[in-house]
């Protein structure tokens, strides 16, 4: 008896270990401009609150540097979350829109989400003679561009434009290709993607990009995380 009663406590604990155990997580970072964050915070933290808890994802929103246009938001968790995510910024942002008489506009409104990736990551995103990229424009009707440049940090933004429904779908096909792709050992910057990188409370990566961004006119020349933006 007292054997059966260990090999069921043995199960017990097996159970409880393999529940525990953290689901693989992944890190997707983008620039938004300073009012759009405004938004997807929303007064007192209510939105962002709302987004992470649907989500299931942390997201974190920079703060704003002097004379910067743009913060960066930088969103963990697993693909179906961090895609969620983003269909719940959009929506968001959205509503905002909405409400606003002044930004009436006929037709379906457009955004446009621009993700920070390295040039290994891009190159799998463009794939051989450009046939991926070409693949996902078709399937989510989205416009999608690569930025020439890169930092210091072999990372290149990535703009994806359309509708909600070709945005989101535009979204979740660059992230799981992303997903799908070998670990970058060679690039620092996505080494950061892949953990939680060490920081005041947490830090979102791209503080070493500041001053590449800045000279190529993202102006972002800080990135000290605020206490509401933190999960």
């Amino acid at each position: 008896m007292k054997r059966a009663l260990d090999d069921e406590a043995d199960g017990a604990a097996d159970m409880v270990a393999e529940q525990a155990a953290p689901a693989e997580s992944h890190v997707i970072r983008m620039w938004m401009q300073n009012n759009h964050c405004g938004t997807i915070i929303g007064k007192g933290g209510v939105n962002i609150k709302a987004i992470r808890e649907q989500s299931d994802c942390k997201v974190q929103v920079s703060e704003l540097a002097p004379g910067a246009a743009e913060r960066l938001v930088t969103t963990t968790g697993s693909i179906a979350g961090i895609n969620k995510a983003a269909e719940l910024m959009i929506e968001v942002l959205e509503e905002q829109a909405a409400a606003d008489p002044a930004a009436a506009t006929e037709g379906e409104r457009t955004h446009t989400l621009k993700l920070i990736l390295s040039n290994n990551q891009v190159g799998g995103i463009i794939g051989k003679a450009g046939v991926t990229i070409k693949a996902m424009r078709d399937e989510s009707g989205a416009v999608i561009k690569v930025d020439p440049a890169q930092t210091m940090q072999n990372e290149r933004v990535v703009s994806l434009s359309g509708t909600k429904a070709a945005l989101v779908k535009a979204h979740m096909l660059t992230a799981e290709k992303i997903a799908s792709m070998p670990p970058d050992d060679d690039s620092k910057a996505s080494k950061q993607q892949r953990t939680n990188p060490p920081g005041a409370h947490g830090a979102p990566p791209g503080y070493a990009m500041q001053q590449q961004y800045a000279q190529q006119g993202y102006a972002q020349q800080g990135y000290a995380q605020q206490g509401y933006a933190q999960q």
